[in-house]
């Protein structure tokens, strides 16, 4: 319910630094996402963003993560900074955009704590071409010696959907190559 609150707050307080402006779509909820897709392009995303540049705001109440930047492409030296989104490079979606998109942090930093996220739990995502609100749907750990990534991480049937990647163990810098994966299902976009 407070992750509810602080969106609308957020949503209200937005709208008022443009009034009268409308975007092109006005709403794409869960039950008609194929619309929101309809005027967003990976152009429309990445405008003016680089590799390493700072792409939106993360928020997810139930990790303590609040108004956290984003970049773009995880490389050592982009996740130094903070979570990073993979793009078309990675196989992976822009978030918004009609499939699977990524979010990866380090487990000693922002996804820490990844293992406490449960089904049901929101997250928040603020971009230059949306705000998206997704529910994790699925906690599951890849382990490199026996699962098959496509199936853990791509294989989903939500038509947009995120997933948030991090190392496991958590709290180790040195890994087994194991990936704690939440994967996450869209229920509201607001395009810009």
């Amino acid at each position: 319910m407070r992750i509810f609150i602080l969106i609308l707050i957020n949503l209200i307080a937005f709208s008022s630094l443009f009034p009268g402006e409308t975007s092109d779509i006005d709403y794409a909820a869960a039950e008609n996402p194929s619309q929101h897709n309809q005027e967003t392009s990976i152009d429309r995303v990445f405008t003016g963003a680089g590799p390493g540049e700072g792409i939106g705001t993360l928020n997810v109440p139930a990790l303590g993560i609040v108004d956290t930047t984003f970049y773009y492409l995880p490389s050592k030296e982009n996740l130094r900074k903070g979570p990073c989104m993979d793009g078309p490079e990675g196989g992976w979606q822009a978030i918004g955009e009609k499939g699977r998109s990524m979010i990866a942090a380090h487990n000693d930093k922002e996804f820490k704590n990844l293992d406490r996220i449960n089904t049901g739990d929101e997250i928040a995502i603020s971009m230059e071409n949306g705000d998206f609100l997704f529910q994790a749907s699925e906690i599951r750990i890849y382990r490199h010696r026996t699962d098959d990534w496509n199936e853990t991480a791509y294989e989903s049937t939500e038509e947009y959907g995120l997933v948030l990647v991090t190392c496991y163990p958590l709290n180790k810098r040195n890994t087994t190559g194991d990936r704690l994966v939440v994967k996450c299902k869209m229920i509201d976009a607001r395009c810009k």
